[in-house]
């Protein structure tokens, strides 16, 4: 009975061993006929990768400037409201000081706002802008090399 056992367990095994390989034989010969029925050349795959690389670059330089010119306007409505909330505590009288603060902290909403809003303008540009010289690429491979399923990462002009 034993013996019957390891038998049938070694047997298991070594078909279990042999199984990826097998399987992996009929993928590769699968994928293969599949590839070499529509694959491009390696010439027009290397052209591709280059176009979708020119357009990512463009990209992330106009992205850059974008979130750079964000940036700034950020700090600029901190420091507006800072100097504008110091001249309000200078005041005198509450009825003077409440106004103040009130129009410092109504001048910052509407400063970040407005910069959320080029944020967001441009960002969705540079994005509009990178899937239409993606699209221009004119190849299969450009649209399976492209990270356009990212955009949804960036950052969104809080």
């Amino acid at each position: 009975m034993n013996k019957k056992v390891a038998a049938l367990l070694s047997g298991v095994f070594a078909l279990s061993m042999a199984m990826p390989a097998f399987a992996a034989e009929g993928m590769l010969r699968t994928n293969s006929m599949r590839v070499a029925s529509s694959s491009p050349t390696t010439v027009d795959q290397t052209q591709a990768i280059a176009c979708v690389g020119a357009a990512v670059s463009t990209r992330e330089a106009a992205l850059a400037s974008a979130f750079s010119t964000h940036s700034q306007s950020l700090q600029t409505a901190y420091t507006n409201r800072a100097s504008a909330l110091a001249a309000a505590y200078k005041k005198t009288t509450t009825k003077e000081v409440k106004a103040d603060v009130k129009a410092a902290w109504s001048a910052f909403t509407k400063a970040k706002r407005e910069a959320s809003s080029a944020w967001v303008k441009s960002k969705n540009t540079a994005w509009t802008s990178f899937k239409t010289s993606v699209r221009a690429c004119k190849s299969s491979v450009a649209n399976s090399v492209s990270d356009s399923g990212n955009s949804s990462s960036e950052a969104q002009g809080q």
